[in-house]
Protein backbone atom coordinates (compact mmCIF):
# COMPACT_ATOMS: atom_id res chain seq x y z
CA UNK A 1 0.00 0.00 0.00
CA UNK A 2 1.57 3.29 -1.14
CA UNK A 3 0.88 6.88 -0.16
CA UNK A 4 2.93 8.99 -2.57
CA UNK A 5 3.31 12.61 -1.52
CA UNK A 6 5.44 15.56 -2.54
CA UNK A 7 7.44 15.31 0.71
CA UNK A 8 7.64 11.56 1.28
CA UNK A 9 6.53 8.17 0.01
CA UNK A 10 4.99 5.94 2.68
CA UNK A 11 4.59 2.19 2.30
CA UNK A 12 2.56 -0.26 4.33
CA UNK A 13 2.83 -4.00 3.83
CA UNK A 14 0.12 -5.98 5.54
CA UNK A 15 -3.51 -7.03 5.52
CA UNK A 16 -6.90 -6.31 7.08
CA UNK A 17 -8.50 -8.93 9.32
CA UNK A 18 -11.10 -8.98 12.11
CA UNK A 19 -11.41 -5.19 12.16
CA UNK A 20 -7.69 -4.44 12.37
CA UNK A 21 -4.95 -3.56 9.90
CA UNK A 22 -1.99 -5.82 10.61
CA UNK A 23 1.19 -4.12 9.43
CA UNK A 24 4.14 -6.47 8.99
CA UNK A 25 6.45 -3.95 7.32
CA UNK A 26 6.38 -0.16 6.95
CA UNK A 27 8.73 2.52 5.77
CA UNK A 28 9.12 5.85 4.08
CA UNK A 29 11.53 7.64 1.83
CA UNK A 30 11.89 11.34 1.01
CA UNK A 31 10.31 12.16 -2.32
CA UNK A 32 12.68 13.37 -5.03
CA UNK A 33 12.05 16.93 -6.18
CA UNK A 34 9.44 17.06 -8.93
CA UNK A 35 7.98 13.64 -8.11
CA UNK A 36 4.35 14.72 -7.95
CA UNK A 37 2.45 17.71 -9.30
CA UNK A 38 -1.06 17.97 -7.86
CA UNK A 39 -1.43 14.20 -7.94
CA UNK A 40 0.29 13.59 -11.28
CA UNK A 41 3.40 11.41 -10.92
CA UNK A 42 6.68 11.68 -12.76
CA UNK A 43 6.73 7.97 -13.60
CA UNK A 44 10.51 7.66 -13.88
CA UNK A 45 11.19 9.36 -10.55
CA UNK A 46 8.40 7.42 -8.82
CA UNK A 47 9.68 4.11 -10.22
CA UNK A 48 13.20 4.72 -8.98
CA UNK A 49 12.13 5.87 -5.49
CA UNK A 50 9.58 3.09 -4.90
CA UNK A 51 11.99 0.43 -6.15
CA UNK A 52 14.57 1.65 -3.63
CA UNK A 53 12.00 1.68 -0.80
CA UNK A 54 10.82 -1.86 -1.59
CA UNK A 55 14.43 -3.05 -1.75
CA UNK A 56 15.15 -1.49 1.66
CA UNK A 57 12.12 -3.25 3.16
CA UNK A 58 12.90 -6.50 1.33
CA UNK A 59 9.51 -6.57 -0.35
CA UNK A 60 9.46 -8.59 -3.53
CA UNK A 61 7.61 -7.38 -6.65
CA UNK A 62 4.63 -9.23 -8.11
CA UNK A 63 2.50 -8.33 -5.10
CA UNK A 64 -0.85 -6.54 -5.44
CA UNK A 65 -0.34 -2.79 -5.39
CA UNK A 66 -2.71 -0.29 -3.79
CA UNK A 67 -2.25 3.47 -3.61
CA UNK A 68 -4.03 6.60 -2.43
CA UNK A 69 -4.04 9.82 -4.42
CA UNK A 70 -4.81 13.41 -3.48
CA UNK A 71 -5.35 16.26 -5.93
CA UNK A 72 -7.44 19.41 -6.26
CA UNK A 73 -8.21 18.14 -9.79
CA UNK A 74 -10.37 15.33 -8.35
CA UNK A 75 -14.06 16.13 -8.68
CA UNK A 76 -16.40 14.89 -5.94
CA UNK A 77 -20.18 15.22 -5.80
CA UNK A 78 -22.93 13.88 -3.54
CA UNK A 79 -26.16 12.47 -4.98
CA UNK A 80 -29.29 10.92 -3.53
CA UNK A 81 -30.78 8.33 -5.88
CA UNK A 82 -33.59 5.74 -5.75
CA UNK A 83 -32.25 2.37 -4.64
CA UNK A 84 -33.30 -1.08 -5.84
CA UNK A 85 -30.08 -3.08 -6.09
CA UNK A 86 -26.32 -2.44 -6.61
CA UNK A 87 -26.48 -3.07 -10.39
CA UNK A 88 -29.27 -0.56 -10.97
CA UNK A 89 -27.55 1.94 -8.68
CA UNK A 90 -24.36 1.78 -10.76
CA UNK A 91 -26.36 2.52 -13.91
CA UNK A 92 -28.11 5.47 -12.29
CA UNK A 93 -24.80 6.90 -11.05
CA UNK A 94 -23.44 6.74 -14.60
CA UNK A 95 -26.49 8.52 -15.99
CA UNK A 96 -26.32 11.20 -13.31
CA UNK A 97 -22.65 11.84 -14.04
CA UNK A 98 -23.39 12.04 -17.78
CA UNK A 99 -26.19 14.51 -17.11
CA UNK A 100 -24.15 16.84 -14.93
CA UNK A 101 -20.65 16.41 -16.36
CA UNK A 102 -20.82 15.33 -19.99
CA UNK A 103 -17.09 15.93 -20.49
CA UNK A 104 -16.05 14.00 -17.39
CA UNK A 105 -16.52 10.50 -18.81
CA UNK A 106 -14.06 11.18 -21.63
CA UNK A 107 -11.18 12.49 -19.52
CA UNK A 108 -11.79 11.04 -16.06
CA UNK A 109 -11.97 7.71 -14.29
CA UNK A 110 -15.25 7.50 -12.40
CA UNK A 111 -15.77 5.73 -9.09
CA UNK A 112 -18.41 6.03 -6.43
CA UNK A 113 -19.12 5.03 -2.86
CA UNK A 114 -22.56 4.25 -1.49
CA UNK A 115 -22.56 6.17 1.79
CA UNK A 116 -25.91 5.12 3.15
CA UNK A 117 -29.12 3.32 2.22
CA UNK A 118 -32.26 4.62 3.91
CA UNK A 119 -36.02 4.48 3.52
CA UNK A 120 -38.44 7.39 3.55
CA UNK A 121 -42.02 7.96 2.42
CA UNK A 122 -40.95 7.73 -1.22
CA UNK A 123 -39.15 4.42 -0.82
CA UNK A 124 -35.52 3.29 -0.55
CA UNK A 125 -32.84 5.91 -1.26
CA UNK A 126 -29.06 5.69 -1.60
CA UNK A 127 -26.75 8.53 -0.60
CA UNK A 128 -23.83 8.35 -3.01
CA UNK A 129 -20.51 10.18 -3.31
CA UNK A 130 -18.98 10.17 -6.78
CA UNK A 131 -15.27 10.73 -7.44
CA UNK A 132 -13.90 11.68 -10.85
CA UNK A 133 -10.12 11.22 -11.16
CA UNK A 134 -8.29 12.71 -14.16
CA UNK A 135 -7.29 9.90 -16.49
CA UNK A 136 -3.70 11.18 -16.80
CA UNK A 137 -3.22 10.87 -13.01
CA UNK A 138 -4.66 7.35 -13.05
CA UNK A 139 -2.32 6.35 -15.88
CA UNK A 140 0.74 7.73 -14.11
CA UNK A 141 0.04 5.48 -11.11
CA UNK A 142 -0.73 2.49 -13.29
CA UNK A 143 2.50 2.88 -15.26
CA UNK A 144 4.52 3.31 -12.06
CA UNK A 145 3.08 0.13 -10.54
CA UNK A 146 3.85 -1.86 -13.66
CA UNK A 147 7.41 -0.49 -13.78
CA UNK A 148 8.20 -1.56 -10.20
CA UNK A 149 6.69 -5.01 -10.75
CA UNK A 150 3.50 -4.57 -8.72
CA UNK A 151 0.13 -5.76 -9.93
CA UNK A 152 -2.15 -2.68 -10.10
CA UNK A 153 -5.06 -3.52 -7.81
CA UNK A 154 -6.66 -0.32 -6.58
CA UNK A 155 -6.25 3.46 -6.57
CA UNK A 156 -8.27 5.23 -3.90
CA UNK A 157 -8.91 8.92 -3.21
CA UNK A 158 -7.15 9.90 0.04
CA UNK A 159 -10.24 11.39 1.68
CA UNK A 160 -12.37 8.35 0.83
CA UNK A 161 -9.62 6.08 2.13
CA UNK A 162 -9.01 7.81 5.48
CA UNK A 163 -12.73 8.09 6.23
CA UNK A 164 -13.02 4.28 6.20
CA UNK A 165 -11.10 4.15 9.47
CA UNK A 166 -14.14 5.75 11.14
CA UNK A 167 -16.75 3.31 9.88
CA UNK A 168 -16.48 1.33 13.11
CA UNK A 169 -15.78 2.31 16.68
CA UNK A 170 -12.17 3.46 16.95
CA UNK A 171 -9.88 4.64 19.72
CA UNK A 172 -7.80 7.73 18.96
CA UNK A 173 -4.86 8.31 21.28
CA UNK A 174 -6.33 5.54 23.49
CA UNK A 175 -9.67 7.37 23.89
CA UNK A 176 -12.90 6.12 22.27
CA UNK A 177 -14.20 8.24 19.41
CA UNK A 178 -18.04 8.23 19.60
CA UNK A 179 -19.59 6.60 16.54
CA UNK A 180 -22.74 8.74 16.71
CA UNK A 181 -20.90 12.06 16.35
CA UNK A 182 -19.69 14.22 13.47
CA UNK A 183 -15.92 14.41 13.08
CA UNK A 184 -13.77 16.77 11.03
CA UNK A 185 -10.42 15.38 9.85
CA UNK A 186 -7.68 17.82 8.88
CA UNK A 187 -4.95 16.14 6.85
CA UNK A 188 -2.33 18.87 6.48
CA UNK A 189 0.58 17.72 4.38
CA UNK A 190 3.49 19.30 2.56
CA UNK A 191 1.76 20.94 -0.40
CA UNK A 192 -1.92 20.15 0.21
CA UNK A 193 -4.47 19.77 2.94
CA UNK A 194 -7.72 17.89 2.93
CA UNK A 195 -10.69 18.73 5.15
CA UNK A 196 -13.14 15.87 5.61
CA UNK A 197 -16.48 15.79 7.43
CA UNK A 198 -17.45 12.33 8.67
CA UNK A 199 -20.94 11.98 10.09
CA UNK A 200 -21.71 8.78 12.05
CA UNK A 201 -18.88 7.02 10.25
CA UNK A 202 -19.92 8.21 6.78
CA UNK A 203 -17.94 10.67 4.65
CA UNK A 204 -20.34 13.54 3.96
CA UNK A 205 -18.07 16.24 2.58
CA UNK A 206 -14.46 16.76 1.62
CA UNK A 207 -12.42 19.60 0.20
CA UNK A 208 -8.82 19.48 -1.05
CA UNK A 209 -6.95 22.78 -0.77
CA UNK A 210 -3.55 23.51 -2.28
CA UNK A 211 -1.91 24.76 0.91
CA UNK A 212 0.42 23.07 3.39
CA UNK A 213 3.74 22.98 5.17
CA UNK A 214 5.70 24.16 2.12
CA UNK A 215 3.94 27.53 2.38
CA UNK A 216 5.23 27.93 5.93
CA UNK A 217 8.76 27.05 4.80
CA UNK A 218 8.56 29.59 1.94
CA UNK A 219 7.37 32.32 4.31
CA UNK A 220 10.29 31.67 6.69
CA UNK A 221 12.75 31.64 3.82
CA UNK A 222 11.49 34.92 2.39
CA UNK A 223 11.05 36.78 5.69
CA UNK A 224 14.28 35.66 7.34
CA UNK A 225 16.41 35.64 4.16
CA UNK A 226 17.52 32.03 4.57
CA UNK A 227 17.59 29.09 2.18
CA UNK A 228 14.63 26.72 1.91
CA UNK A 229 16.72 24.03 3.62
CA UNK A 230 17.48 26.33 6.56
CA UNK A 231 13.86 27.46 6.69
CA UNK A 232 12.63 23.86 6.86
CA UNK A 233 15.02 23.14 9.70
CA UNK A 234 13.87 26.24 11.60
CA UNK A 235 10.24 25.27 11.10
CA UNK A 236 10.76 21.76 12.43
CA UNK A 237 13.12 22.47 15.35
CA UNK A 238 12.61 26.09 16.44
CA UNK A 239 9.14 27.33 15.50
CA UNK A 240 6.63 27.38 18.38
CA UNK A 241 3.26 29.01 17.78
CA UNK A 242 2.64 29.52 21.50
CA UNK A 243 6.03 31.04 22.27
CA UNK A 244 5.72 34.06 24.55
CA UNK A 245 7.97 36.22 22.39
CA UNK A 246 6.72 37.31 18.97
CA UNK A 247 9.97 36.57 17.17
CA UNK A 248 10.31 37.06 13.39
CA UNK A 249 10.13 33.26 13.07
CA UNK A 250 6.88 33.01 15.00
CA UNK A 251 5.35 35.89 13.02
CA UNK A 252 6.20 34.22 9.70
CA UNK A 253 4.79 30.88 10.77
CA UNK A 254 1.64 32.24 12.40
CA UNK A 255 0.76 34.31 9.32
CA UNK A 256 0.55 31.18 7.15
CA UNK A 257 -1.14 29.07 9.83
CA UNK A 258 -3.76 31.82 10.17
CA UNK A 259 -4.45 31.44 6.44
CA UNK A 260 -4.72 27.66 6.83
CA UNK A 261 -7.12 28.07 9.76
CA UNK A 262 -9.22 30.51 7.72
CA UNK A 263 -9.55 27.98 4.89
CA UNK A 264 -10.59 25.29 7.36
CA UNK A 265 -13.14 27.65 8.90
CA UNK A 266 -14.64 28.35 5.46
CA UNK A 267 -15.09 24.62 4.81
CA UNK A 268 -16.70 24.05 8.22
CA UNK A 269 -19.01 27.05 7.73
CA UNK A 270 -20.05 25.78 4.31
CA UNK A 271 -20.87 22.35 5.71
CA UNK A 272 -22.89 23.62 8.68
CA UNK A 273 -24.74 26.27 6.65
CA UNK A 274 -25.76 23.83 3.91
CA UNK A 275 -26.95 21.09 6.27
CA UNK A 276 -29.84 21.75 8.63
CA UNK A 277 -28.91 21.15 12.28
CA UNK A 278 -25.39 20.13 11.22
CA UNK A 279 -22.55 20.63 13.67
CA UNK A 280 -19.02 19.33 14.16
CA UNK A 281 -18.42 17.56 17.46
CA UNK A 282 -14.70 16.77 17.22
CA UNK A 283 -11.77 17.94 15.09
CA UNK A 284 -8.70 15.77 14.58
CA UNK A 285 -5.50 16.68 12.76
CA UNK A 286 -2.80 14.56 11.17
CA UNK A 287 -0.20 14.87 8.43
CA UNK A 288 3.34 16.22 8.54
CA UNK A 289 2.36 19.81 9.36
CA UNK A 290 0.38 18.66 12.40
CA UNK A 291 3.76 18.02 14.08
CA UNK A 292 4.61 21.73 14.11
CA UNK A 293 4.96 22.76 17.76
CA UNK A 294 1.59 23.75 19.26
CA UNK A 295 -0.08 24.14 15.86
CA UNK A 296 -3.23 22.34 17.05
CA UNK A 297 -3.62 24.52 20.15
CA UNK A 298 -2.97 27.67 18.10
CA UNK A 299 -5.56 26.75 15.47
CA UNK A 300 -8.01 25.75 18.20
CA UNK A 301 -8.07 29.38 19.31
CA UNK A 302 -8.77 30.58 15.77
CA UNK A 303 -11.54 28.06 15.14
CA UNK A 304 -13.07 28.22 18.60
CA UNK A 305 -13.00 24.43 18.78
CA UNK A 306 -10.49 22.06 20.32
CA UNK A 307 -8.26 20.24 17.82
CA UNK A 308 -6.46 17.04 18.72
CA UNK A 309 -3.44 15.71 16.86
CA UNK A 310 -3.76 12.00 16.10
CA UNK A 311 -0.78 10.02 17.33
CA UNK A 312 -2.23 6.52 17.14
CA UNK A 313 -5.41 4.59 16.32
CA UNK A 314 -6.26 1.20 17.77
CA UNK A 315 -7.10 -0.32 14.38
CA UNK A 316 -3.44 -0.17 13.34
CA UNK A 317 -1.43 -3.10 14.72
CA UNK A 318 2.29 -2.86 14.08
CA UNK A 319 4.45 -5.98 13.92
CA UNK A 320 7.61 -3.88 13.94
CA UNK A 321 8.68 -0.46 15.16
CA UNK A 322 8.03 2.47 12.87
CA UNK A 323 10.94 4.41 11.38
CA UNK A 324 12.36 7.26 13.46
CA UNK A 325 10.09 10.33 13.69
CA UNK A 326 7.11 8.41 12.29
CA UNK A 327 3.73 7.95 13.95
CA UNK A 328 0.95 5.46 13.20
CA UNK A 329 -1.21 8.40 12.11
CA UNK A 330 1.22 9.06 9.25
CA UNK A 331 -0.26 5.95 7.63
CA UNK A 332 -3.98 6.71 8.11
CA UNK A 333 -4.65 7.18 4.39
CA UNK A 334 -2.83 3.96 3.55
CA UNK A 335 -4.61 2.11 6.36
CA UNK A 336 -8.05 3.02 5.04
CA UNK A 337 -7.23 1.66 1.60
CA UNK A 338 -6.12 -1.67 3.09
CA UNK A 339 -9.46 -1.94 4.92
CA UNK A 340 -11.46 -2.26 1.72
CA UNK A 341 -9.72 -4.81 -0.50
Amino acid sequence: MLDIGSYSIKLLYGHYTNGFVIVTKSGFIRSPEGLVNNGLLDVDLATEAITELMRNLQIKPKKSGIAVVESTAIVSRNFTLPYANPTDLQGMVTMEVERLFSEVLQNYIIDYSCLNIRTDADGAKADVMVFALPDKIFRSYQDTFINVGLLPHKLDVASNSSSKTFRKRVFINDVACPVDKTVALLDIGHTMMNVQIIERGVLKFNRAIKMGGIDITKAISQDLYVSMEEAEQLKVTEADLLALVNSPLKISVSRVVDDIAAEVQRVLNFYTSSNTYASVDSIFMYGGTSRLKNVAKYMSRSLGHEIEVIDNMNIIHLKQELPLNCYPSDFINATGALMNI
